[in-house]
């Protein structure tokens, strides 16, 4: 599975039924449209930004742990 997963894809991912259990049955598409095109934007899957943001957690420079971030400020950018 890629970038170009479908919301029903998603939803196979475990990391995302754990998320979408704090979510509104209403509001579960408008969240999955919105991760799609995040993956979309970076790139990256769901297991990968997982990966990606853990690996910068256990990162003993605080300079190297703003990755995820700053992927989550560009994409908010690029929606404006």
């Amino acid at each position: 599975m890629f970038i170009n997963d479908s919301k029903k894809q998603l939803k196979e991912y475990v990391e995302v039924q754990t998320w979408l259990k704090t979510v509104g049955t209403s509001s579960v598409g408008l969240y999955l449209n919105a991760l799609r095109k995040f993956c979309e934007f970076s790139g990256k899957n769901p297991d990968e930004l997982i990966l990606m943001r853990d690996k910068e957690t256990r990162s003993p420079d605080p300079n190297n742990r703003t990755g995820v971030r700053d992927l989550i400020f560009d994409f908010r950018r690029y929606l404006e």
